[in-house]
């Protein structure tokens, strides 16, 4: 979100995405869509309790979902739903 927002990409998404232009993307480009992404390497944004390895980074919100990578990897799935009850 970080490179997005460095080099305005973030406004031109949300530009098209307001023009109803069709915008299509997996890992990095799905993230950016979501709500919501979880991650585990940089914890200067959302920590949940009794995870302090995993946060909740803000997105661009254009679709109301969470996205988690590696959510079939043991452990990742409890971490996901005790961050989405927060």
């Amino acid at each position: 979100m970080r490179s997005l927002k460095k080099f305005n990409l973030d406004k031109i998404l949300k530009e098209a995405y307001e023009k109803e232009i069709v915008l299509a993307g997996k890992s990095a480009g799905a993230f950016c869509m979501a709500k919501y992404y979880f991650k585990n390497d940089d914890i200067r944004d959302f920590k949940i309790d009794g995870f302090n390895d995993y946060i909740k980074v803000e997105c661009l919100n254009f679709l109301d979902f969470i996205i988690c990578p590696h959510y079939n990897l043991d452990g990742y799935n409890e971490k996901m739903e005790a961050m989405m009850r927060e």
